[in-house]
């Protein structure tokens, strides 16, 4: 882990930096990984839930950014 004494942006400036030539791929809101990403947790909730779908997500109404991750899991 690394504190950054910068914001988001200076952040990705930061990653966008370090990444090419390497043998890595930043998983993040600035690319189409992000979704995969988030897949697992929409398995990991039907998992904790013996594999039946619960009727609420209550975090997909205060992370509304995030159900097309949940629709594709």
């Amino acid at each position: 882990m690394l504190y950054l004494d910068t914001d988001f942006d200076g952040c990705m400036r930061l990653v966008q930096e370090i990444t090419p030539g390497r043998n890595a791929l930043p998983a993040n809101s600035m690319n189409s990984l992000r979704v995969e990403g988030q897949k697992d947790r929409g398995i990991e909730i039907v998992q904790q839930f013996d594999w039946q779908v619960p009727d609420v997500d209550d975090h997909s109404r205060r992370q509304p950014r995030n159900v097309s991750a949940l629709g594709k899991a």
